[in-house]
């Protein structure tokens, strides 16, 4: 039986637990895209000796990042990395990803030589992608890194929202419950 309308109605607290799921819940919303990628790194590092797979996997919408060092003139010994972006290459019958990623880096400008396992840029286009980048013959590729899938930082809302509703309902639960059927 429903009290009537005009009864006072028994007031719910929020209790201490429900208070500390709600503050565990929100720490997700407080991480930012730099502790997100700690979680979830947006890449990968990939050995330098397989640069040429490594390019024929990458999806064409995703730029190749090569770590380069300098081996002679002004900036020699210096590491940096050059996001070298890679145009689709069509995969024929038999033909392995190594071959793939040596025709998309030719089509980006860039000639590379692997010689026991150390990488080295022979030839460079002057007008290509890999020029523009500043790559010169004779740098060394030390390193690759290859971007990976990550989930959506959209996710890290989900515990929040599910928590906050869960507090709402059980507060509004024990809101409804007349005063003699409270604890």
């Amino acid at each position: 039986m429903r009290a009537p309308p005009d009864a006072p109605r028994a007031r719910a607290r929020i209790r201490p637990w429900e208070w500390l799921l709600l503050a565990v819940a929100a720490l997700p919303l407080l991480c930012t895209s730099a502790c997100w990628d700690r979680l979830f790194p947006p890449d990968r590092a990939v050995v330098a000796a397989d640069v040429l797979a490594a390019a024929g996997r990458l999806p064409p919408d995703l730029p190749l990042q090569l770590q380069v060092r300098d081996t002679v003139g002004d900036h020699a010994g210096i590491t940096r990395v050059a996001r070298l972006p890679l145009a689709f290459a069509p995969q024929s019958e038999g033909e392995d990803a190594a071959a793939i990623g040596r025709r998309r880096l030719a089509a980006a400008g860039l000639a590379l030589s692997v010689d026991d396992g150390r990488v080295r840029i022979d030839a460079v286009r002057a007008a290509s992608p890999a020029g523009r980048l500043g790559l010169t013959p004779s740098v060394e590729v030390t390193g690759v890194r290859v971007p990976v899938p990550q989930p959506s930082p959209h996710w890290r809302v989900l515990p929040a929202v599910l928590a906050a509703g869960w507090v709402v309902a059980a507060v509004l639960r024990r809101a409804s419950r007349r005063p003699s059927d409270a604890p």
